[in-house]
């Protein structure tokens, strides 16, 4: 998070505000569930959702602070069903 931090920061200063954030993350183990390794389960939660989470947390600050801008996230299809060997996904 510090270094989120630290290039939102450096984005503001080098070229005077930030107006728009894209946060797009996805990876995928490909692995049922019960064969998933913790540091794959982990992986996928850490950049997919966390790593989300973080870049909005890291930049949202910068888009108020100039009276607001866009934040676009994106994902995948496999957000509106399932798809096999894609739990953690």
């Amino acid at each position: 998070m510090v270094a989120l931090r630290e290039a939102a920061a450096w984005t503001a200063k080098t070229f005077g505000r930030i107006d728009i954030l894209s946060a797009n993350a996805g990876i995928q183990a490909f692995k049922p569930l019960l064969e998933m390794d913790d540091a794959d389960w982990h992986d996928q939660i850490d950049v997919n959702l966390n790593g989300t989470c973080n870049t909005i947390r890291a930049v949202a600050p910068y888009l108020i602070q100039n009276g607001g801008g866009r934040i676009h996230v994106t994902s995948s299809t496999q957000g509106q069903h399932g798809t096999k060997y894609g739990s953690a996904y």
